[in-house]
C-alpha cells in the first residue's frame, strides 16, 4: 500500500508517502511545499495543484492506493485563529482535496489531528500541563522513533541563535508522516 499523507496549511504543505512493499512501513518522500511567497488564496491552490501534478507524473510515486489529509482546524484556540483565518483554512482545505481527488481518482481521507496522533502512537501532554507546543511534541517524538533517521535543515546561525533550530518545514512534514501513518494503519 502506497499512502500520501498531507499537513495542508496556507503557509506550508507537509507531504509524505509512506509504503509498506517491502513489509515495513518507511516513508519514500518526506517534502513539503513552500506558499510563502504566493500572492493570494488562488496562487496557492495553483502551486500545490503543480506539485501534486508533478508528483503524480513521477514513475516512483504514481501508484498511490490512498490519499488522506488533516482534518481542517474547526474550532478557535485562546488567542490563535481568527474567524477568517479558520474560513480560508477549510476552504484551501477543501479545494486541495479536490484537486488530489481528481489527479488521483481517490477520495481523500479526513483525519483528525488527535486521531492520527493516537493512531500512530504519538502521546501528547497540553501545552499548559508541560510548556512545550503539540506540534514540537510529536516531532520529537518522531525524531525519536520512527524518523530517527532523518537529519533535518537547520536555520541560520547567528550570533544571538549560534545553535540555531530545525526549519520551520520538518515539523509539517513530520505532521505529514503522522496522517500518512495513521491512514495506513486505519485502512490496513
Amino acid at each position: 500500500m502506497h499512502v500520501l499523507g498531507l499537513d495542508i496549511s496556507t503557509s506550508i504543505v507537509g507531504v509524505c508517502i509512506v509504503d509498506d512493499s517491502t513489509g515495513v512501513l518507511v516513508p519514500t518522500l518526506l517534502d513539503h511545499i513552500d506558499l510563502g511567497k504566493c500572492n493570494g488564496f488562488w496562487e496557492k491552490v495553483d502551486t500545490v495543484t503543480a506539485y501534486i501534478d508533478n508528483l503524480k507524473s513521477r514513475q516512483d510515486f504514481s501508484n498511490i492506493s490512498n490519499i488522506a489529509v488533516e482534518e481542517a482546524l474547526i474550532g478557535f484556540t485562546k488567542g490563535m485563529s481568527s474567524a477568517q483565518t479558520i474560513t480560508t483554512l477549510i476552504a484551501f482545505n477543501a479545494v486541495i482535496r479536490h484537486v488530489l481527488r481528481l489527479a488521483y481518482q481517490i477520495e481523500p481521507q479526513c483525519i483528525p489531528a488527535a486521531t492520527a496522533r493516537k493512531k500512530a502512537g504519538v502521546a501528547v501532554i497540553s501545552k499548559a500541563k508541560c510548556g512545550i507546543s503539540v506540534k514540537d511534541q510529536v516531532f520529537a517524538h518522531m525524531c525519536k522513533n520512527d524518523l530517527s533517521y532523518k537529519v533535518w535543515p537547520l536555520k541560520k546561525a547567528t550570533k544571538k541563535n549560534p545553535n540555531p533550530s530545525v526549519k520551520d518545514f520538518a515539523k509539517d512534514i513530520t505532521d505529514a508522516y503522522v496522517i500518512a501513518k495513521a491512514s495506513y494503519l486505519l485502512n490496513k
